[in-house]
């Protein structure tokens, strides 16, 4: 039986490669098990291999002092409107970088915070000030 199990998850990883990021991240409700197979590092790197076959995103990042949003705009010319209204204060954010693998790298000039944010996800992290400030300081 668990020979059967093995198969079965293996067949349900593959299926799920093809699948884009925003899905797999929905279908990770579905089940523990799935949940656990989308979470894989082998998973990951399988998904991000295949990824790369299909067109990347291109962002154009807009900021609106009155709306205090952002909006990000794919290849397939969906607008996803980020509601972002501690970070885009005054329109003061700029795009450090490229995106990479979801990632865009986000700068705040108001209060000198640097940021990552996953496009799938919505989700952002800050970063740790004190790498930044080494840097500058001890070149």
């Amino acid at each position: 039986m668990e020979t059967h199990q093995n198969c079965s998850d293996d067949i349900t990883m593959e299926i799920l490669t093809f699948v884009p990021a925003k899905s797999v991240m929905r279908f990770r409700c579905v089940s523990k098990t799935w949940n656990t197979l989308t979470r894989h590092p082998d998973f990951l790197r399988s998904h991000f291999v295949r990824s790369q076959a299909r067109p990347s995103l291109l962002f154009q990042l807009q900021t609106n002092p009155r709306k205090q949003h952002c909006d990000v705009e794919t290849s397939e010319s969906e607008l996803l409107s980020l509601h972002l209204d501690y970070f885009c204060y005054r329109g003061e954010m700029v795009i450090c970088s490229n995106h990479c693998n979801g990632l865009v790298c986000l700068y705040n000039y108001n209060d000198t915070q640097v940021y990552l944010f996953n496009v799938t996800t919505k989700e952002m992290k800050a970063l740790p000030p004190e790498i930044f400030i080494k840097k500058i300081a001890h070149p």
